[in-house]
């Protein structure tokens, strides 16, 4: 959906499927945009095409099934990304800490409030490229 605010955007599946830097197919993008369109978040106007709601953010508490998807989708690009894409045009920054897990529910709201910002940044600008932005915070070890 995100794609949909550059410039050069196009409703044609092969160009919106060469754009993406890993393998997607014509008819997956065809599958995409046909549900972005019955849901209302793509909208064709006079030959435009316009993002109809604001960016979306996920979260497994919501939709669980759909969210997983995205996730792991999500987790695999950046295993790529940080394969393939070179070093200045991706970031991959991460910690182990410990912690009480009492503390775990104000990190995710922390987390939450820096995604909101992000999403927000880019708003005034005429955008060229699309990132995926994520963070993910889990447990490494169990608990006794």
């Amino acid at each position: 959906m995100e794609m949909a605010r550059t410039p050069d955007f196009s409703l044609d599946p092969a160009h919106i499927a060469a754009r993406f830097r890993s393998e997607v197919t014509v008819e997956q993008v065809e599958m995409a945009v046909e549900a972005l369109q019955s849901l209302g978040a793509l909208v064709e106007t006079d030959g435009q095409v316009k993002v109809a709601t604001p960016a979306m953010a996920t979260d497994l508490e919501v939709v669980p099934s759909a969210s997983i998807q995205y996730h792991l989708s999500a987790l695999e690009s950046a295993r790529t990304a940080i394969l393939e894409v070179p070093a200045d045009e991706r970031q991959t920054l991460g910690f182990t800490v410990a912690m009480d897990p009492d503390e775990f529910p104000e990190m995710k709201r922390r987390m939450l409030q820096v995604l909101e910002e992000m999403a927000g940044f880019s708003q005034g600008t005429e955008p060229k490229e699309v990132y995926q932005f994520a963070l993910t915070a889990f447990p490494v070890t169990r608990s006794r």
